[in-house]
């Protein structure tokens, strides 16, 4: 595939994409309408664990005060955090999504696209239910916000938390790219 030859508007719907398995209602994402949905709705639970920021903090403004937040919570936002971290190694960020060798020809893709270098990520919310998490981010291109208030999943494997392969999966259709075997898995 000509990954360098995708378009930047492109690369940022990959930020508008996610758990394809799920229904997509109710996007509250700035994204244009013609971007898929990620707003995929929380795992249900009587008593999901999730922390909302509180009170006053250290941390510079519009910052998630995580401070109150549970070690599963941690773990989870890092994964996202780090997958989308240029500084992390690209062997390390295919340790952070469940079952990669399934889909590593598009991991490669997106992970070498240049405007991969620029992207970041804002974990604003973490809802953990069991061994799976509902992670609201936001979507930074050089620093600016692309998309906002982006849903994907979690999934703690082995006792870590990595970035569920329904997400890497939905950021191809949305970048409309052959999608591998193991997306369909």
């Amino acid at each position: 595939m000509a990954w360098a030859a995708l378009p930047v508007a492109g690369i940022l719907l990959l930020a508008g994409c996610g758990d394809d398995d799920k229904d997509d209602k109710g996007s509250s994402s700035t994204a244009p309408s013609s971007a898929p949905s990620s707003q995929a709705p929380a795992p249900s639970s009587a008593a999901p664990t999730s922390a909302k920021p509180t009170g006053a903090s250290s941390a510079p403004a519009g910052a998630v005060d995580q401070s109150t937040w549970s070690a599963d919570q941690k773990a989870a936002a890092a994964a996202y955090g780090s997958l989308f971290d240029p500084k992390t190694p690209v062997a390390d960020r295919k340790a952070l999504i469940t079952d990669s060798e399934s889909i590593a020809p598009l991991i490669d893709g997106l992970l070498a696209h240049p405007v991969m270098g620029t992207a970041s990520l804002k974990v604003k919310d973490v809802k953990v239910t069991g061994d799976k998490a509902a992670v609201t981010f936001d979507v930074l291109i050089s620093g600016a916000p692309a998309y906002e208030n982006r849903t994907g999943e979690a999934v703690k494997v082995d006792g870590k938390w990595k970035v569920s392969k329904s997400v890497i999966c939905g950021f191809g259709q949305g970048l409309g790219v052959q999608l591998p075997p193991g997306c369909a898995a």
